[in-house]
């Protein structure tokens, strides 16, 4: 079966063909280094050595193999600015619910999309990528600010 796989850094989703006695192990070996962990949600990483097909991974699911346990996010919203913790499995779109939401800014609904820009950049990840693939040594900062584009 193939998997979709996710790495620390980078955007970039490698497709990789697994075999039903593959373990975690296997992918990081393959991927990670020996401080990764191989995610599949964003709740808890999977289990070292064990195998995928014992975790329910299935054809073109998406596993993320990364170095770090949490993600230390600053959030941006004007001149406020949150702090929180994330998954590394976490995507962007429960990023965004949490920022406008009453954890983050509470931001009243105003008809105009909230976006997140990753700080000092102009790139607006898509709403699935995982927030691994965007931190640099699991940390992230992110400005939240309205889609001018809508």
């Amino acid at each position: 079966m193939e998997v979709f796989v996710h790495l620390d850094g980078t955007t970039e989703v490698k497709r990789h063909r697994v075999e039903l006695v593959d373990t975690t192990g296997t992918l990081i070996r393959q991927f990670g280094d020996k401080n990764s962990q191989v995610w599949r949600s964003a709740t808890e990483p999977l289990a070292a050595d064990d195998f995928l097909v014992e975790f329910g991974v299935m054809e073109n699911d998406h596993l993320h193999i990364c170095s770090c346990r949490h993600i230390k996010l600053q959030v941006r919203h004007g001149a406020d600015v949150k702090d929180a913790e994330f998954s590394p499995a976490a995507m962007v779109s429960s990023l965004v619910s949490w920022a406008t939401g009453p954890q983050g800014f509470n931001l009243a609904p105003s008809g105009q999309r909230q976006i997140l820009r990753v700080c000092g950049t102009r790139l607006v990840p898509e709403p699935e990528t995982h927030l691994g693939s965007l931190a640099k040594d699991c940390v992230l900062c992110i400005e939240l600010d309205q889609d001018e584009s809508c």
